[in-house]
């Protein structure tokens, strides 16, 4: 039972690895969704205002605070989750 319970608490943690892959996603995702627009006459793409130095920069912006609050909610709960098992 003792094993049990050790195994439970611990938490799989977030790796640099994990952070890395979270980062490139969530980039590609707002990338893909800014990147094109319907309207009316179809769809079209915005290549070129994509690619200007404000877009890319809000992009980055955007994705450090996606990760750094996904981060933090996934460390408030693993601390919280080890302190309900310890007790």
């Amino acid at each position: 039972m003792k094993a049990n319970t050790q195994a439970c608490m611990q938490e799989p943690s977030f790796t640099k690895k994990k952070v890395t892959l979270l980062t490139i996603v969530l980039w590609l995702h707002i990338t893909i969704l800014d990147l094109f627009v319907v309207t009316a006459k179809g769809p079209q793409m915005l290549w070129q205002d994509n690619i200007k130095l404000e877009t890319l920069l809000t992009h980055a912006f955007l994705v450090a605070i996606s990760v750094l609050i996904f981060v933090s909610v996934h460390h408030a709960y693993t601390i919280k989750n080890n302190k309900s098992l310890t007790k």
